[in-house]
């Protein structure tokens, strides 16, 4: 009999142990933990990348409407009435 009961003893203070661990929340804390942070990291590299798509985007269309009015400029009806007078006067 004794020997069933150290048997016996050994499984209920190992399984008991671990139970109070997991109770106090100690385990799944700190399985939690690198968890999270690594979750969080994630987040902001995403965040970080999203801003800078962001700015690239509003670059590019900064640089477009530059261009456009350019553009514009170039073809202006004032432009094209002098271009076509110098033009007459030849």
């Amino acid at each position: 009999m004794s020997g069933n009961r150290t048997f016996v003893e050994e499984e209920a203070s190992s399984g008991s142990g671990d139970e109070a661990n997991m109770l106090d929340g100690q385990n799944k804390n700190q399985s939690m933990i690198p968890h999270s942070g690594r979750r969080k990291r994630s987040r902001k590299a995403t965040s970080d990348a999203i801003v800078d798509a962001m700015l690239e985007i509003a670059a590019a269309s900064k640089m477009r409407a530059a261009a456009i009015m350019r553009n514009e400029e170039r073809f202006t009806i004032s432009k094209c009435i002098r271009v076509l007078d110098e033009m007459q006067g030849v």
